[in-house]
């Protein structure tokens, strides 16, 4: 099944041996609440943003934001599907990227570095910069090449997320991690198109998710093509359920 890409979320909390290392950025990304700024992470331009009903005293779960193919890192579509409030929103970049055809080892090898730098985010923002962060409702997302890259980082690591969302994407796997032992009871939402070419891929991941145990939500977008439905009510509803877990 071809992957079709568009312009329209890895993660492992480090080992023992990083909790001593300071991890330096270029500039400090603004925490007030309803802030939404651009911050330098390893050299990475990200986005963060703080939800209107942050304070200090709640950890919030966290929306790792993959963007699509051609995008750049972003938060808006999850502001607007949460209404700005509820979430810590992280528009994340990509490190390098093997250039298919790319063996199934050196992929692995990709996921496992991001998900490294993941991880020192997450200690950066709880450690350096005191953000409150909730490590049990960690959702790792995408739409489109995003959304391919989610379905990859669920298989290959779930153990950190609590869920995931996959958008305008699937699974293209012929092979499967050794992480899908582990996707039992994973919330996992997968939307796609009516008419999106991608719209197979999708409910084939649906059917896989669904044996390994996960508990997935899938919707497909009524009149829609290769793209995502912002005001889709049952993904909001998925985000609150999760939130409330």
């Amino acid at each position: 099944m071809k992957r079709i890409c568009s312009c329209i979320f890895l993660l492992i909390i480090p080992a023992a041996p990083l909790l001593g290392q300071k991890v330096n950025d270029v500039n400090t990304p603004d925490l007030r609440p309803g802030a939404e700024s651009k911050f330098t992470f390893e050299g990475d331009e990200l986005v963060i943003f703080i939800p209107n009903d942050y304070n200090d005293s709640n950890a919030l779960p966290v929306i790792f934001y993959y963007h699509g193919q051609g995008g750049k890192p972003d938060v808006g579509f999850f502001r607007y599907v949460t209404d700005s409030n509820g979430f810590i929103i992280i528009g994340m970049s990509y490190t390098y990227e093997p250039k298919p055809p790319a063996s199934a080892a050196r992929y692995a090898n990709y996921l496992k570095t991001e998900m490294r730098r993941v991880g020192k985010l997450i200690l950066y923002l709880q450690r350096d910069l005191g953000v409150k962060i909730d490590n049990n409702k960690l959702i790792v997302s995408g739409i489109s090449k995003g959304g391919w890259f989610t379905s990859e980082a669920i298989e290959y690591r779930p153990q950190p997320w609590a869920g995931a969302i996959i958008i305008a994407a699937g699974r293209v796997r012929t092979t499967d991690y050794p992480g899908v032992k582990k996707l039992k009871d994973k919330l996992i939402y997968i939307g796609v198109g009516e008419t999106d070419p991608n719209r197979k891929s999708g409910e084939l991941a649906n059917g896989f998710y669904r044996r390994y145990g996960a508990i997935v939500t899938f919707e497909i977008y009524e009149g829609l093509g290769h793209a995502p439905n912002p005001h889709s009510q049952i993904l909001k509803q998925w985000l609150k359920d999760l939130a409330a877990k």
